[in-house]
């Protein structure tokens, strides 16, 4: 084990979400599996410790020698609270070269209302990576996408939108009757995504709906998906003391970056105060 550790801790620091070494002419193999999990799951997640970047390339190259063994013990870090920049990244990564076998897990997840919403918005986001490395895994994916709008209810909203957002990227117009129904029920976050007008253009389909929905006047600009994680690692309630339009509100709790403003300035909260947070 600590041959494997060092190994891996002599790699340094990773690069960046789309720089990942070539790990296999490293001399990894599938002989080292066991261990590689062993390493991640033993606590090494830690942004101030060298050690963390040890977990970081331990789960890198689980993915590229495709080790579905490590699918669930993975699977079982998203329920950490307080998810980390580099797993959040990577995770869609990894699960893209374990492909089609991860699906079955990631579906769970997504499905379970019990997980929390951050995990399950990962788990939507590491299906569609699967398509983007397994383009025959498509139609299943989509059709997965589908299934779990039609079953969505209104508490379940804010993974809505991020389903709503990825079925944009992919440009999954066949998607779009079923996105119009969620509008329909009132179960999108639009402070998320906007109203269906803001979607279809989203999807590529240029008219604007005859749908009444409601207008939200911070909803013209469809967020990218980091946009929707960073939503998602806000509180969704914010208390507020006094400021004038001058000064910076000071927010007891969070509010959600692409929301208007508190102090009234007609902006978002993060070309406004959020600057100030």
């Amino acid at each position: 084990m600590q041959t494997l550790y060092n190994k891996l801790l002599e790699l340094g620091e990773c690069d960046v979400r789309d720089n990942w070494r070539d790990y296999l002419v490293l001399n990894f193999s599938e002989a080292d599996t066991a261990e590689l999990i062993t390493l991640i799951l033993s606590g090494h997640l830690s942004n101030n410790d060298a050690d963390f970047f040890v977990a970081v390339h331990a789960w890198r190259v689980l993915g590229q020698l495709q080790a579905i063994e490590a699918i669930e013990p993975l699977m079982s870090l998203f329920a950490i609270d307080d998810h980390n920049d580099w797993f959040l990244s990577d995770m869609p990564i990894v699960m893209g070269y374990f492909g089609i076998p991860a699906l079955e897990s990631l579906k769970a997840c997504l499905f379970d209302n019990k997980q929390a919403e951050l995990a399950r918005s990962l788990a939507a986001e590491c299906i569609e990576n699967i398509i983007n490395k397994n383009p025959d895994s498509r139609l299943v994916c989509i059709e997965l996408f589908n299934t779990f709008l039609e079953q969505a209810s209104v508490e379940d909203s804010g993974v809505v939108a991020m389903v709503i957002s990825l079925l944009a990227e992919l440009k999954a117009i066949d998607s779009i009757d079923i996105v119009r129904e969620a509008y329909q029920r009132n179960i999108v976050d639009t402070s998320f995504v906007g109203n269906f007008e803001t979607a279809e253009i989203a999807f590529g389909l240029g008219e604007a709906s005859e749908i009444p929905i409601e207008e939200n006047d911070f909803s013209s600009e469809f967020p990218s998906i980091a946009e929707l994680f960073e939503e998602l690692k806000e509180d969704d309630e914010t208390t507020f003391t006094g400021a004038t339009l001058n000064e910076p509100v000071i927010n007891n709790n969070k509010v959600g970056r692409n929301q208007p403003c508190p102090c009234q300035s007609g902006k978002k909260y993060k070309k406004c105060c959020g600057n100030f947070s």
